[in-house]
């Protein structure tokens, strides 16, 4: 699916001067670093890279997410940097902005949806996660800080967009993420699970971004069964492909029973959940649970507002 719109005209590969010189050639060495990415959208990023409004923030400034030294408006195109500080985080943020673009209808970022009518959104958990796999995978050495803070950022929707990359292959997620098609992704997954199911799964994954990797910490309970249902889910679709690999032939039972007890293997290790090592200290009721995941959503919303 191509939710692009056409540009009107060619656009030079080039960044514009003021942006090169005032940060630090930032952009080109994202160009220079992906130019061979054949599915990313390079003229409609340089399109959004030419009205792209840079903000210099204090270092004491308050952003959105509590700690960030950097932040992405994708609805306004703008972006706020934290001075001197902003370098190890700001691959990130240009991440989003390379994989995001607006409709009348609906606002598509990597693997998020926000319908703009409904507000509803669907895919923040994976699509930080992912973002967050990328900018170690390309980027992890750019800045002397930025390796220690890799390690501590959005850690477990990481893990988790890791382990679905290695399902369904490292060239199709990135390029369904760059360019914002996450239909493509859940028409993927839904070969061996339900469609539902796939609903379900990102929805649990957005649970996991609420509750564990937005800097809140909250019910043990709650994130560790939202946990277990993507780890199932993942088991799922790995035992639905090695049976139907074994019922078209692909190899013999011998065979098929290395590989389940190798999905059943990674399935105990993950459903380890203290393994995440995540300092719980307050419980909740299930209303006060649903009434945080709202207001959370609604901050989103008022992000992109």
């Amino acid at each position: 699916m191509n939710i692009y719109p056409r540009a009107r005209k060619k656009l030079n590969k080039e960044i514009p001067y003021e942006i090169h010189q005032d940060y630090e050639g930032v952009f080109q060495d994202f160009y220079n670093t992906l130019k061979f990415k054949g599915h990313i959208n390079w003229d409609f990023f340089f399109y959004r890279l030419k009205d792209l409004e840079i903000i210099s923030a204090s270092s004491n400034a308050q952003f959105y997410n509590r700690g960030a030294l950097a932040e992405y408006n994708l609805l306004y195109n703008k972006m706020r940097l934290k001075i001197g500080e902003f370098k190890s985080a700001i691959m990130h943020e240009i991440f989003h902005l390379a994989s995001s673009v607006i409709t009348k209808n609906c606002i598509y970022s990597g693997f998020q949806q926000i319908d703009r009518k409904s507000r509803k959104i669907i895919g923040i958990g994976l699509n930080e996660g992912y973002t967050n796999l990328l900018d170690r995978r390309y980027f992890a050495n750019y800045d002397e800080q930025k390796k220690e803070n890799l390690r501590y950022t959005y850690m477990v929707t990481t893990s988790v967009a890791s382990l679905l990359e290695n399902f369904v292959g490292t060239e199709n997620m990135e390029e369904w993420y760059f360019n914002a098609d996450l239909s493509s992704l859940i028409d993927y997954l839904s070969e061996y699970v339900s469609r539902d199911e796939c609903l379900c799964f990102l929805q649990a994954i957005d649970n996991l971004f609420y509750l564990v990797d937005n800097g809140a910490i909250l019910h043990p309970i709650k994130a560790a069964q939202n946990y277990r249902y993507v780890i199932n889910f993942l088991g799922k679709c790995y035992l639905n492909l090695y049976i139907g690999e074994y019922y078209q032939g692909f190899y013999g039972k011998e065979e098929l029973k290395k590989r389940l007890a190798l999905v059943y293997e990674l399935m105990e290790k993950r459903l380890k959940f203290s393994k995440l090592k995540v300092p719980f200290t307050k419980k909740i009721s299930k209303a006060d649970f649903h009434a945080y995941v709202q207001c959370e959503k609604n901050k989103v919303l008022k992000k992109c507002a």
